[in-house]
């Protein structure tokens, strides 16, 4: 068959499919409004050796497996996990050395940190540390949110370094000068 004729009949079967397809609901004088769900940040990854299960939509990296995307970067010696439909990772348990560095912070999980794609969260289970500048924190649980830019944890035991101009955290008391 030519280019043409194998045109013509991709072009008959497109009008034979949209021909038997429901009719669109009319809105008297306005377009609906449509929300769209922005796209999640495009996420890469380098490791030593990989392997994906592509029907199964699961994946292995080994040895210096790195994730990066604009807002972090996640490292660590093992990780696995799943993609959705579209192909964008819903969950990835990474272990041995994690280090997640994002602009501001940076997180040392000795063991195992989990990333939730549909949370767009990281958590560290068990003892993590903590660090932001100059200040460095020994904590618990810790869970930072990639979207909001927000870290939750528990038990935090540390040194605060506050730079000059800088507000105090929420809930400190200033001092009287003496």
């Amino acid at each position: 068959m030519s280019a043409l004729g194998l045109a013509l009949l991709m072009a008959a079967q497109l009008a034979a499919a949209t021909s038997q397809a429901p009719p669109r609901a009319r809105h008297a004088g306005r377009t609906p409004a449509v929300q769209v769900k922005p796209a999640p940040p495009v996420t890469r990854f380098r490791a030593d050796a990989s392997e994906y299960l592509y029907r199964q939509r699961k994946f292995t990296l080994t040895g210096n497996v790195v994730f990066t995307r604009a807002d972090a970067t996640l490292s660590c010696d093992r990780a696995s996990g799943e993609n959705d439909e579209a192909g964008d990772i819903r969950r990835a348990v990474c272990d041995g050395h994690v280090e997640l560095r994002s602009p501001d912070i940076q997180v040392s999980c000795p063991k195992r940190a989990i990333y939730d794609g549909e949370a767009v969260t990281v958590s560290c289970p068990g003892s993590a540390v903590l660090r932001k500048a100059e200040s460095i924190s020994e904590v618990q649980d810790l869970v930072y949110d990639l979207g909001a830019d927000k870290v939750t944890v528990k038990n935090q035991r540390g040194t605060l370094v506050q730079r000059p101009g800088e507000n105090l955290p929420l809930g400190a008391k200033r001092k009287a000068p003496r």
